[in-house]
């Protein structure tokens, strides 16, 4: 009512006839100060959730996940490779074993019954456009890199098999039992020790598959006991380390259980010193 009173002022007649307790169409409706601080309170949690959103999207690329291929514009290109790349996929696709069946659950289930048994990393892929086979592609690659350039050079002791399922009619029922749709796009996951242990559905070059293979085997958390440990983790890209006074200090114990979550997406390590 101020409002009007003030704007009449400018007016040949009068506004303060126009104002109304109640909502009617046409007229200008006062409102009390109870209605003022219940939208200023919807106002204020509508902020709250807008900053919540805003950080989730910030932490959705891992130092390693920042040149990740496009899948939609992946998805329109066809799947046509030069020679040097479909050479080195050939040669890679003599290490992929291509899972049937029960195959796959009864390996995992061997991971159990021996110790430091090897590793798997399967790529789950569907019949639907041409993803799937740019995802096959690069996998296989990836797979002839891995054996025959990289695991030497980075002096890990457990081995890795690698491997493929297609979601098609005869790989529907073993898609379906972890989890993944026909339809969906291409996943990767891997299992140590009869558990699954990491999940990645974004698509990179090579050296973004290497990277991730290399933080699954090395662990989710690692133990820095020496500089030359730190220095080798160093050369393969961003660390972060955390000092604790001993692995029975509560925040270890949630560092540990953040790392389990980000296992493959980040280099995560951890030095002891009683000085904490």
């Amino acid at each position: 009512m101020a409002l009007l009173d003030a704007l009449s002022r400018h007016s040949i007649h009068s506004l303060l006839e126009f104002g109304t307790e109640n909502a009617l169409p046409g007229f200008v409706r006062e409102v009390g100060a109870a209605e003022m601080e219940q939208q200023m309170r919807e106002n204020h949690k509508e902020k709250l959730k807008n900053k919540k959103e805003k950080q989730s999207r910030i932490e959705l690329r891992s130092p390693f996940e920042l040149k990740m291929l496009n899948l939609k514009i992946l998805a329109e290109r066809q799947p046509i490779f030069d020679d040097s790349a479909e050479s080195l996929a050939v040669q890679g696709s003599s290490f992929l074993k291509h899972f049937h069946g029960s195959e796959l659950v009864e390996a995992i289930e061997t991971q159990t019954e021996v110790e430091n048994s090897p590793a798997i990393f399967v790529l789950f892929w569907g019949t639907e456009g041409s993803l799937g086979e740019h995802a096959l592609h690069l996998w296989k690659r990836s797979a002839y890199k891995w054996k025959n350039m990289i695991n030497e050079k980075l002096n890990i002791n457990r081995e890795a098999v690698f491997g493929v399922v297609k979601c098609d009619e005869e790989g529907v029922e073993l898609c379906h039992a972890f989890g993944i749709l026909p339809k969906q796009k291409p996943q990767f996951l891997a299992f140590m020790d009869g558990q699954r242990v990491g999940q990645q559905m974004g698509l990179g070059d090579e050296e973004f598959f290497i990277d991730w293979i290399r933080l699954i085997l090395m662990g989710s958390l690692i133990h820095i006991k020496d500089v030359t440990t730190k220095n080798n983790l160093m050369e393969f890209g961003p660390i972060t380390i955390g000092i604790f006074r001993d692995e029975q200090q509560a925040e270890f114990k949630s560092y540990r259980r953040v790392a389990v979550l980000l296992a493959g997406r980040y280099q995560l390590a951890y030095k002891l010193d009683k000085r904490q």
